[in-house]
Formats: C-alpha cells, sequence, structure tokens
C-alpha cells in the first residue's frame, strides 16, 4: 500500500463516498491524517458510517479547518455547474483534490519507482494492459492501476526503486490534481492515445476536454518521456507543443509508426511482429507503437515485446472475441466491443472485420453518429435499439440499411435470422459496439457485454 505518511497530522473532507473515495478515507487514517466523510445521499452516508467511518455534516461545516477537499471523480467540478462542495471549497480557497494526486505526492516524495500515465479518449485500457503485460513479461516489478480494474491507486504497493506503476487517468481524475500545475510533480512518463468528443457535460467544449487531457504533461521536464498519438487534430497539435514522441497508425512520418505487424522509427523498420490475434484493428496498431515505445524506455528487449504482443489476451468487452459457430450460412463470428461508448470508439471495430451486423444504441452521447459515416462501408445491416435508437435510425437512413428494437435481445435474434437468409456462405460478423452509454437498459457497459455474450452462447447452442 501507498506510504501517505507526508499527510500526517492534516485534516481532509472527503466527498462523495465511492469505492476510490471510501478507499483514500482509510488510507489516509492508516497514515495519521484526520478526515471528514459526506455525501449528497443518506443511504451512501449511513453505510460509510456503519463501516466505522467519521461522518461530518459538509454543507454547514467551517472550511478552515480542513487542509483540502478530496472529491470523488463522479462530482461535477466545473460543468454544467460546479457542485456546492465545490464553491464552498474555493470560497475557502482550500485545494480541490483526488486520490491520484495523493498518489503523485506520494510516491514523488518518496522519490523512488516510476509512474507511467496515460490518459485519451478511447484505447486506453487496452493500451495500459499492454504495457502492464509486457512489462511484467519481462521480469519487471510493474503495477498497474487508476481508472482500470478493481485496484485503487492507494492500493499499490509501496514505492521502491524497482516499482513501475502503470496508471489509466480519465479526465475527471485528471482535473482533479493540482500538482500538475507545479513544474517537477510529473508523471515520469505520460502518454495521450488520442482525443475525441466525450464527457462533453462536464467539461464543456470538445477544447476544454483536451485541454484537460494535456494537463499530464505541463510540469514534465527534460528528463521526462511524452508520448503523444496524432492520429487527430489534438494530438498532433500536442504533440509539437510539448516536445513528445509522435506515435501514428496512419502516418509514416511519425517517429514512432506501426502497421500490418511492423513497427517504424524514423521510416525505419524495427520490429517484425506478425499478426496478434488480440490486436487487431488500426487503433491496436497505435497501442502496440505505444507500449513498444514504453518497453525500450524500460530497456526490454525485441524479442520479449514480440512475445507479449502475441500472449497479450486483450480486455474483456474491448473487440473481444465471443465464438464461432457453424451454421448452413457460413461461420458467424461474434466480438463484443460493449465498452464502445461513443461513435469514436466504434470506428476501429468496424475498420477490423468486413461483412459487419452491427447492433448500437444505448443512451445516446453528444454529436451522435456522424464520425462513423466514412466506416460505414463494411456494414450489412445496422440493428438499432434503446433509447437511443430513433435517433441512430434516423442518422442511418439513406447510408445503410437499419432496423430499429426495443433491446439488444430482439436485435441480436433478427440480425441471426437476416443472415440465415443471405444465400452465401462466407463468414459473418454479429458485432456489438453500441455507439453508446449502456444506463437506459443495464447498470453499465460490463453488464451489458456479459449479456450479448450470454445471448451469443445460447445462440450457439441452438444451431449446433
Amino acid at each position: 500500500m501507498i506510504d501517505l505518511s507526508l499527510f500526517k497530522g492534516q485534516y481532509f473532507a472527503i466527498f462523495g463516498l465511492g469505492k476510490s473515495s471510501l478507499a483514500t478515507a482509510t488510507a489516509l487514517e492508516r497514515a495519521g491524517a484526520k478526515v471528514a466523510l459526506w455525501d449528497d445521499e443518506e443511504k451512501s452516508r449511513h453505510q460509510a458510517a456503519k463501516d466505522g467511518h467519521n461522518i461530518l455534516d459538509l454543507t454547514i461545516a467551517d472550511f478552515g479547518r480542513f487542509d483540502g477537499l478530496i472529491l470523488s471523480p463522479g462530482v461535477p467540478l466545473t460543468h454544467p455547474k460546479p457542485h456546492w462542495v465545490v464553491d464552498k471549497a474555493k470560497q475557502a480557497n482550500l485545494p480541490i483534490m483526488g486520490d491520484i494526486e495523493l498518489f503523485l505526492r506520494a510516491v514523488k516524495h518518496a522519490g523512488v519507482g516510476k509512474i507511467v500515465a496515460v490518459t485519451g479518449t478511447n484505447g486506453k485500457s487496452t493500451t495500459v494492459s499492454l504495457i502492464h503485460h509486457i512489462l511484467s513479461e519481462a521480469g519487471l516489478d510493474a503495477h498497474l492501476g487508476g481508472n482500470i480494474g478493481s485496484t485503487m491507486a492507494l492500493d499499490l504497493p509501496t514505492t521502491s526503486a524497482t516499482k513501475i506503476y502503470i496508471l489509466e487517468l480519465s479526465s475527471y481524475q485528471i482535473d482533479l490534481m493540482p500538482s500538475l500545475q507545479k513544474p517537477g510533480l510529473a508523471p515520469d512518463i505520460a502518454v495521450l492515445v488520442n482525443v475525441s468528443a466525450d464527457h462533453l457535460d462536464r467539461h464543456g467544449d470538445l477544447k476544454h476536454y483536451a485541454q484537460v487531457k494535456a494537463q499530464i504533461f505541463e510540469p514534465q521536464t527534460a528528463e521526462d518521456l511524452a508520448i503523444i498519438g496524432i492520429d487527430d487534430e489534438f494530438g498532433a497539435k500536442f504533440a509539437d507543443i510539448y516536445n513528445a514522441v509522435s506515435i501514428s497508425a496512419v502516418q509514416q512520418n511519425a517517429d514512432i509508426f506501426c502497421k500490418n505487424g511492423q513497427i517504424l522509427q524514423n521510416g525505419q523498420p524495427i520490429l517484425e511482429f506478425g499478426q496478434a490475434v488480440n490486436l487487431q484493428g488500426v487503433h491496436n496498431a497505435q497501442n502496440t507503437a505505444i507500449a513498444y515505445e514504453i518497453a525500450k524506455y524500460f530497456g526490454v528487449e525485441d524479442e520479449v515485446i514480440k512475445q507479449g504482443l502475441h500472449s497479450f489476451k486483450g480486455l474483456e468487452h474491448r473487440m473481444e472475441y465471443v465464438g464461432k459457430i457453424a451454421s448452413r450460412a457460413g461461420d458467424i463470428l461474434f466480438i463484443n466491443d460493449s465498452k464502445a461508448t461513443n461513435a469514436e470508439a466504434v470506428k476501429p471495430a468496424l475498420g477490423a472485420y468486413e461483412n459487419v451486423y452491427w447492433l448500437a444504441g444505448g443512451q445516446g452521447k453528444q454529436g451522435g453518429l456522424q464520425p462513423l459515416y466514412e466506416s460505414l462501408k463494411h456494414i450489412k445491416k445496422a440493428y438499432v435499439f434503446g433509447q437511443s435508437a430513433p435517433d441512430f435510425a434516423d442518422e442511418l437512413t439513406n447510408i445503410t440499411a437499419c432496423e430499429v428494437f426495443l433491446n439488444m435481445g430482439e436485435a441480436i435474434n433478427k440480425a441471426l435470422t437476416d443472415i440465415m437468409h443471405t444465400g452465401d456462405d462466407g463468414l459473418k460478423v454479429i458485432l456489438l459496439s453500441p455507439a453508446a452509454a449502456s444506463f437506459d437498459q443495464f447498470d453499465n457497459f460490463e453488464k451489458r457485454g456479459q449479456m450479448f455474450k450470454q445471448m451469443a452462447k445460447d445462440l450457439g447452442a441452438k444451431l449446433s
């Protein structure tokens, strides 16, 4: 567990009693700090009190007593308007931070260990997991945390000279890292995978959202490493501003370019790794290039990197291979891409497969499907469902065949029926890549993906 003893004797208000906030409270108390917790939800306050935490009504508390406000990433900091607790903290000139801020300060205070911070709109989970996998395969002391999996950043092992911490950071978490405004308190390696429209309800507009992402580079010095994907407008601009290593799966003039199982540096081939089964598509070429650059930074040999690329299992709900079934209409491949909750995130899957029967829908996001219009050439038909179905259907009119359904179950069954009547026996792909959030019909994208996988399994059993 990360040593937070530098905060001993300090007093923190903690608002928003989610998993990360409760873990932060426990870590601070263990280190000798004092904490006071509050949440707008009475149920959350009751449970925290039952678990032994100190509950204090922050609506009436004197914020002059605190050394900082620790905010849950889900609490609005600026948009659509600041939460009341944010306004109150600002009036008291109180630093507002999150658990990643405490982690950064603690590791930098210890003076040992390396921090790799990865952000971006899409693909960052795959990128950090691939980095962690390759470094671990090389025998390095690598640890994965942040906005991924069940391990909170503060629960990672204590710092040492050999530790490498690989963190996935959301824009919400970066917003709660005031130390990024101070030179020297920077990740040793900062990575921006890409930027596209997402979370605009929390950041106001795309420009501000992109600027938040870029904050991880601000305090870096010449001793640190910046890596930026340049296959979008903001990435290309930021790569110049921060003198970063440029990464691309499209532009061959990038510092590191990856395509068709080959990595090139400054135009010269440096690694041939062939087809890695779980790293298909243009987006994974970029993820691979990023992982390669970081692995070389830590001295990993090319052969070990190649082995790591081929042994990487991929992530659940991210272009996940569910299975293939044989039918009289040919083989049918099921792909679970439930994590694709916006249009940009869908593009990699649409570009990776042909003869696609596309399942999409849920709780739509600003911008709709417009970024996908050029990627629909491999679509045989779209099956839209959920809250966004009428809007998606309107957008897809005159672009591709489309049918509206109440839910995903109806959609997948109709897709299979259509395939059975195609009259050809080529490979078909039933792809769940929703381009929308899941909250209209599911608790989260994981539940949506799990249901899709069960449906695919059931359909396979019927056809066997």
